[in-house]
């Protein structure tokens, strides 16, 4: 992350985003893998990024195993858990991938979470190109 929780893709730039467009939302109340098919992440354009937000209410402890966005391993931006560690929480996720229709979204938990989980997918289009590869929050 780059200064005051900024994507590194953004750190330093006086510019802003052109364009943020929801892909996809979605809430189920138990499972461990949650897998959105079908998506169309549109044209592959210099500056785009897709990215995940996530958030959990569970009655036992778990986290986030893995998140793929089009095949690509997604960056952790952001993990905002709260409360007692690993029953609530939330998470940030992006990837800078080239597929554009019929793409899948997969994220994953070590354990299942109940009683909810609630995703949404983002495509941002940057005013500028942006670098393919990011840092993981600690």
């Amino acid at each position: 992350m780059g200064s005051h929780g900024v994507p590194p893709f953004f750190s330093g730039k006086t510019n802003t985003p052109d364009t943020l467009s929801v892909i996809d939302t979605f809430t189920a109340t138990t499972g461990t893998t949650f897998t959105r098919t079908g998506l169309n992440f549109g044209a592959n354009v210099p500056g785009r990024v897709i990215i995940v937000t996530e958030g959990v209410a569970s009655a036992v402890t778990q986290k986030i195993s893995s998140v793929t966005i089009g095949g690509t391993t997604a960056t952790m931006a952001q993990d905002c858990t709260s409360g007692a560690v690993g029953t609530e929480g939330c998470g940030i996720y992006y990837a800078v991938v080239s597929g554009t229709t019929g793409q899948t979204i997969v994220v994953t938990y070590t354990a299942s979470v109940a009683p909810l989980f609630s995703y949404a997918a983002y495509r941002l289009i940057a005013n500028s190109s942006i670098p393919t590869g990011g840092t993981t929050n600690p």
